[in-house]
């Protein structure tokens, strides 16, 4: 919002070519499409706070990892880099993020990650032993709701940043980042 009015101006300035616009605000869709649908911007999580995330992970072979919203895919590919014996696997329901995430897995090195174009919402959380967001605070005691009747007892649920209104977490983990993340774990 801050930088719109200057590119207005220069792009009144520049005589772009008409074609442009429609083709700025198709990519502009594609990428923040789940703001007008499920009110959800795209937050990535910083790498402080994806390598406390790897520390903070149950230790155990084979174990199922899920990022809701998952963007471009980098919080999936650290984890998985550092814990090979375990499943990652990110949902992302806007185009561009989730082909960006699958571009750059491409050439990533682990064989433990997939990502899938979905919205998160039609998911069965219940194969999934962690589960991983950072949306933003208006879906999230849905989620929590919904995580808490498909996802089997002793399983977690991870937010970063967002709580869920009158549910205290199992526990608050502190990240010694430049926003002071905050991962809030309820252990379902």
């Amino acid at each position: 919002q801050l930088i719109a009015p200057p590119l207005m101006v220069l792009a009144l300035t520049l005589t772009l070519p008409l074609w442009l616009l429609p083709v700025v605000l198709v990519v502009m869709v594609t990428i923040f499409w789940n703001v007008a649908i499920d009110r959800v911007p795209l937050y990535l999580t910083n790498e402080e706070t994806a390598l406390e995330l790897s520390k903070r992970l149950p230790k155990g072979e084979g174990l199922k990892i899920v990022d809701l919203g998952s963007g471009l895919g980098g919080t999936m590919r650290l984890l998985a880099q550092h814990r090979p014996d375990q499943q990652f696997i990110g949902f992302e329901g806007a185009l561009m993020p989730f082909l960006l995430s699958w571009v750059f897995t491409k050439f990533s090195k682990g064989t433990n990650i997939r990502f899938q174009f979905k919205n998160f919402w039609r998911l069965d959380l219940s194969e999934f032993d962690v589960v991983y967001c950072f949306l933003s605070p208006v879906p999230m005691a849905d989620l929590y709701a919904k995580a808490k009747s498909e996802m089997k007892p002793g399983s977690l649920f991870i937010s970063n940043s967002f709580t869920v209104p009158e549910v205290r977490p199992s526990r608050t983990i502190s990240v010694k980042d430049g926003r002071k993340t905050k991962l809030l774990v309820w252990e379902i």
